[in-house]
């Protein structure tokens, strides 16, 4: 029995008992028990449908079928393959009375796969296998190393004569629990939606097994923001009580003890902590709100200290960071050009250098040569005076 007698209501109607007829409980199955309900202008309706993409097929396979309780049958190529997918939708249809499984094409060209009339609802298992981690059916659905099973939908409706406000309620009934829920397939859980306003306690009671859960989202909801749109007031009913009314809507939210002998004796909530340099009194009350008046507001203030550490600059990084960076970045670019001056000097020396080589002229070797011709002249000159006195002693012998 997959759910007991009087566990299920269908708008405030006790159901009878859900049994599965086979191995698992189907649609159909569920359809037909919601119906027994005989509500008014209530009607369920079971359906199974697998759509494929004209691209996805693998026209060069087979394909086994079974629909619900019916037996398999394989649907195979009449030659190497489908010739197209009106082949294949036709091959279906042609084991569709022992299958319990009709296709069609769709406008878009998908193979649409559905329970025969009569059989809305039931599961669809469809195989073969995967072979070698590559699709082995002629839908080229990725199916694992067992066949697959689609189970089918449950849909509720309301006649157009019934009354605007009518709602469709399922609900426990005397003898239902949370599991019973969670067998038809509901989410029989607790879920808050957003930010939780204060603590949460879970009480079971009764026989049984029980788990819980939680998770949460990181959130990225200004604290102070927040407080400013909802402000609250902490008022001492007693020594070592308090209570915490939202100022909006005027509701209590909260009711808490106090220790009054803890150092620092305080107060957190929301995210805001209150600390008291003495014990409160009965009757005193304390307003939170935000500070909307400014008054003694350094808010301007965290926001320029925070820029110290907030990474607001090209390449996530903080402003004195960048600051550094570019402090680097400069004193690299001066000591590269001192370094690239140094090598161009050095260049330059030897252009100059080459240069004096061809065209220039050497003042030591210009000297050297002045010395020679001096010379040279000087030992000219000593050979025309010997002539001239050999000359002269010749004219004197007559």
């Amino acid at each position: 029995v997959a759910v007991a007698a009087n566990a299920i209501t269908l708008n405030g109607k006790s159901l009878g008992a859900l049994s599965a007829s086979g191995a698992s409980l189907q649609a159909s199955e569920v359809a037909t028990w919601l119906n027994s309900a005989g509500v008014t202008g209530l009607t369920a309706t079971a359906s199974n449908q697998i759509r494929v993409a004209s691209q996805s097929l693998n026209l060069s396979r087979t394909l086994t079928l079974a629909g619900g309780g019916a037996a398999a049958a394989t649907i195979a190529p009449a030659g190497t393959a489908f010739a197209s997918a009106s082949d294949l939708v036709a091959a279906i249809n042609a084991r569709s009375a022992t299958t319990q499984v009709v296709a069609s094409l769709s406008r878009d060209g998908e193979v649409v796969l559905t329970n025969a009339t009569g059989f809305e609802g039931n599961h669809i298992t469809v195989g073969p296998t995967d072979l070698g981690g590559v699709s082995d059916n002629a839908l080229g659905l990725v199916l694992g190393t067992s066949e697959k099973v689609f189970t089918g939908s449950i849909a509720m409706s309301r006649a157009l004569s019934d009354p605007p406000d009518q709602e469709i309620r399922v609900g426990m009934g005397t003898t239902g629990a949370g599991t019973d829920l969670q067998a038809l397939g509901f989410r029989a859980a607790v879920y808050i939606s957003g930010s939780a306003s204060d603590d949460y306690v879970v009480m079971v009671s009764g026989e049984g097994s029980f788990t819980a859960s939680a998770s949460f989202t990181a959130s990225t909801l200004n604290t102070t923001q927040s407080l400013r749109a909802g402000p609250f007031d902490v008022a001492f009913t007693a020594d070592n009580a308090y209570t915490i009314t939202d100022r909006t809507s005027g509701s209590v939210v909260a009711t808490r003890s106090f220790d009054a002998t803890a150092f620092p004796a305080a107060i957190e909530y929301r995210g805001v902590t209150l600390t008291f340099t003495s014990p409160p009194a009965i009757g005193d009350k304390f307003g939170v709100d935000g500070n909307n008046d400014g008054s003694g507001n350094n808010e301007g203030m965290l926001r320029m200290v925070g820029l110290s550490s907030s990474k607001s600059m090209p390449g996530g990084k903080t402003f004195a960071e960048a600051y550094v960076e570019q402090v680097s970045g400069v004193g690299n670019m001066s000591q590269q050009a001192l370094v690239s001056k140094d090598a161009l000097t050095v260049v330059y020396d030897q252009a100059v250098e080459a240069r004096d080589g061809i065209s220039g002229v050497s003042l030591d070797e210009e000297a050297a040569n002045l010395i020679r011709f001096q010379q040279a002249y000087q030992a000219s000159a000593k050979v025309m005076q010997t002539a001239s006195t050999l000359f002269d002693a010749i004219l004197a012998l007559r």
